[in-house]
């Protein structure tokens, strides 16, 4: 049985696995984040973070793993 990663890289989509997109965040703040993909989602909660709350960083998989 092989056993299929869930990204393996920034081209390939949750939906190629059959994993559902993150598409939303709200952060600790109140403001709601959506993007059109993940990739959108990734980089607008990142632009949003450099805007409000530029002490904190967060990867890719840390952003994902709080969207739903």
């Amino acid at each position: 049985m092989s056993r299929l990663p869930y990204r393996t890289s920034r081209g390939a989509r949750a939906r190629d696995y059959g994993a559902a997109m993150k598409t939303k965040l709200q952060c600790p703040c109140g403001e709601l984040i959506e993007g059109r993909d993940e990739d959108d989602l990734v980089e607008k909660v990142q632009q949003h973070l450099a805007e409000k709350h530029p002490d904190h960083q967060y990867s890719r998989e840390e952003i994902l793993f709080l969207a739903y």
